[in-house]
């Protein structure tokens, strides 16, 4: 049976919370500043990102209805790092981030979550976040900027991940992985428990 056959079986038994209000404003502020620096209106940025006008005014408006794959999406159009769209200001100093101060971005249904495990600094090459996938599901990302790469280590359970039309790759507890994520790629979670991941994305330097 396949991981795909699977996810139709298989009723997750863990949903994070998908949304994140008290960023609404802050996207809203940085989506504004990079789309007038790039001299873009809200449909050619739509146009660049693959999404509708529509999503590009939502976002601008405030509203907290949007997704990891949703800010990817503009993130890619405006050909900026993720965050930069999210980032509220630089940090400074030492800068200690408390578990239950901190959201989760998750995806539209819930099933993947991604919470921040450095401050969002727009300047920053270098992202690192604590993942969470439930049982049976699989999250799709779309390719990232050229030269962009991931790094991640599972922390619990079974995950599966897919770069490009390569062979899913299985990983076990404790296991790494390196690859290039300009090549569309997916996690998979073929478990029965939610599993967890340690991810770290760096952009390539210009």
């Amino acid at each position: 049976m396949t991981i795909h056959s699977r996810i139709q079986d298989t009723v997750p038994a863990e949903r994070p919370r998908p949304v994140w209000p008290n960023l609404a404003t802050v996207i809203a502020r940085n989506l504004k500043r990079l789309r007038f620096r790039a001299r873009l209106t809200q449909a050619a940025l739509a146009e660049q990102a693959g999404l509708d006008a529509a999503d590009i005014e939502r976002l601008e408006a405030g509203s907290a209805d949007a997704s990891i794959a949703l800010l990817w999406r503009v993130a890619g159009g405006l050909d900026v790092p993720f965050a930069a769209l999210i980032a509220d200001q630089a940090a400074r100093g030492v800068v200690v981030l408390r578990r239950d101060r901190t959201e989760a971005i998750a995806s539209v249904d819930g099933f993947f979550s991604s919470r921040p495990l450095t401050p969002f600094d727009a300047s920053s090459l270098t992202e690192f976040y604590e993942v969470r996938i439930s049982p049976g599901h699989v999250h799709l990302s779309e390719a990232h900027a050229t030269g962009t790469s991931e790094t991640l280590v599972v922390t619990k359970g079974v995950l599966e991940v897919t770069v490009g039309r390569e062979e899913a790759y299985r990983l076990a507890t404790g296991d790494s992985m390196v690859f290039q994520a300009g090549l569309p790629h997916a996690y998979a979670n073929p478990g029965t428990e939610t599993a967890g991941f340690h991810l770290v994305v760096q952009y390539r330097h210009g």
